[in-house]
């Protein structure tokens, strides 16, 4: 194993903190960079705990991250209750706001000022732990700032534990937007199946009734022409006819809309 940026190479296996600090990086993820393997044996044996250690950590999260989800359940039926009034996407956009809120605050600017009051000295800058806190809490790790390999147990099982809650959080954000991206992917094809099914309705009542028109004029027609033809029926008989034919006609077109009517005039 090789130590930062030091030409030295030292056996860190002698010291328990830093062993402990390679395992963090390997199992969150976050890979700082300042210890790293060596040899051929320490590559092998970092893909080894590595496919082992990071579903373990996996689980972990997802763990934690239910109980974080139980919480945003509660909170949100909290904003359902007092804020009833506003519109959903507005009562969404608080919500989810008030969530990436709690993360910074909690995950971003309080251990940046623990580390600014209590941690190492390269972290007695404000901006500086910021900035370390939100790489090392979004596992980005590029690796310009790590934690030092000379400091006790203490810092790094704080560390460790604390980065465990952070990606715990941001687990259960992530679930929780999948969550709503889901119903609001489902509410919209309910949508569109509930459209498809009244246009499929209009369109078999507008058969139905234009067939009902058609089938009423043939049967007056037919009974008009025999009665022509026949010469059977005297003109005010013939009349009458026609006055019913105009009235059944117009007493079915009564349940057609006015696209059926014109297509039937026409």
């Amino acid at each position: 194993l090789v130590e930062g940026n030091l030409t030295r190479v030292v056996s860190l296996w002698q010291h328990t903190n830093n062993a402990f600090q390679y395992v963090m990086a390997i199992v969150t993820t976050i890979g700082y960079g300042n210890i790293c393997p060596k040899t051929d044996w320490g590559r092998d044996a970092t893909v080894i705990y590595g496919l082992i250690g990071i579903p373990m950590m996996l689980w972990l999260l997802k763990t934690l991250g239910h109980l974080f989800t139980m919480i945003f359940d509660t909170l949100r039926e909290w904003m359902e209750k007092y804020l009833a009034k506003l519109p959903p996407a507005l009562k969404t956009g608080v919500f989810g706001g008030f969530v990436l809120a709690v993360y910074f605050v909690l995950f971003t600017l309080l251990p940046a000022k623990i580390l600014d009051l209590y941690g190492p000295s390269q972290f007695n800058d404000m901006r500086v732990a910021i900035y370390f806190s939100f790489i090392s809490f979004a596992t980005i790790g590029f690796g310009d700032y790590c934690p030092p390999v000379d400091e006790g147990w203490g810092f790094v099982l704080c560390l460790f534990f604390y980065t465990c809650l952070g990606l715990a959080y941001l687990t259960s954000v992530l679930q929780m937007i999948s969550r709503w991206s889901q119903a609001q992917r489902q509410r919209i094809r309910n949508s569109l199946r509930t459209l498809r099914m009244i246009k499929q309705r209009s369109t078999t009542i507008g058969v139905e009734t234009v067939n009902n028109i058609t089938n009423t004029r043939r049967h007056s027609r037919r009974a008009v022409s025999w009665l022509t033809k026949e010469g059977s029926g005297s003109p005010t008989k013939r009349t009458n006819i026609n006055v019913d034919l105009n009235k059944s006609t117009e007493s079915v077109m009564q349940g057609a809309d006015e696209s059926e009517r014109n297509d039937y005039r026409y």
